[in-house]
């Protein structure tokens, strides 16, 4: 846990601690609510931190194949297989948290492309894939 992620749980708490002081039911009122609003807080937090961590890997490996591309350095593939792996892990507890199966992005977005770019990919259905009209919309 960064100082970013500290801050924002003390904030957290801070607040909770106002709630429940402030409240006319009491402390012993509201202490059922109180862990149940911390818990699914604490749930959209990790559900952000995981979104943004997997943006920064993302990052990193543009940032690596930028410099084998652009720059000249020597691909190395281990490397590179890392850099994906952790884009992926996120990307993966990304869609177990919400209930997304892979194959259903990957179609998605398959069917997108060939809606939006239909010279370069030709139609879904040559990618296994159900065309879906105007899934490539801007």
């Amino acid at each position: 846990m960064d100082d970013g992620d500290y801050a924002a749980f003390v904030r957290l708490g801070n607040f909770t601690k106002e709630v429940i002081e402030s409240s006319t039911l009491g402390p012993m009122g509201l202490m059922g609510e109180a862990a149940e609003v911390m818990q699914v807080t604490e749930r959209r937090l990790q559900d952000h931190l995981t979104a943004s961590r997997m943006a920064i890997s993302a990052g990193s490996v543009g940032d690596y194949l930028k410099k084998v591309v652009i720059h000249g350095d020597q691909l190395d593939r281990e490397k590179l297989i890392k850099e994906l792996g952790d884009v992926f892990w996120y990307a993966q507890h990304i869609m177990n948290t919400f209930l997304i199966d892979f194959e259903e992005v990957r179609a998605g977005n398959v069917a997108k492309l060939c809606d939006r770019y239909p010279e370069r990919y030709g139609p879904a259905e040559d990618w296994g894939v159900k065309a879906e009209p105007g899934s490539g919309a801007r």
